[in-house]
């Protein structure tokens, strides 16, 4: 008895089917066996970089509103830009010395918060955990 040697199968190009060497056309599509397909360009991939939260806060706390601004949240980072600004010119009364630090740790500590969780939102969406 002797062992014949099994052909050797391979893929379809174009519908993946198997195929062996004795074949000279896929049986399912009837392309031909050494046909090879064209590659196809793939699409353009664009990179995004995950955010740090420590980043984000440290802006913050440099300027209300940098720490959005790094987020790409841009109308609520221009409004708190704005606002510390305000908070800025009040300092330079009196009576705004007194006014404008609480109500300044207090936006702080807001807007720190917020921007955490819109840090891990962010990154979530990019699928970095």
């Amino acid at each position: 008895m002797t062992d014949a040697p099994v052909p050797a199968t391979k893929s379809c190009a174009s519908c993946g089917r198997a195929m062996t060497e004795t074949h000279a056309f896929c049986p399912a599509c009837g392309v031909a066996r050494d046909f090879v397909t064209p590659m196809r360009a793939a699409a353009p991939q664009v990179l995004v970089e995950s955010k740090s939260a420590g980043i984000a806060i440290l802006l913050t706390f440099l300027w209300l509103g940098a720490g959005h601004l790094y987020l790409n949240r841009i109308n609520s980072g221009l409004i708190l830009l704005m606002g510390n600004l305000f908070l800025w010119i009040l300092v330079m009364t009196f009576f705004g010395i007194i006014i404008a630090f609480p109500l300044w740790l207090v936006l702080f500590i807001v807007t720190a918060l917020r921007v955490a969780d819109h840090v891990r939102s962010f990154n979530r969406r990019l699928g970095v955990r």
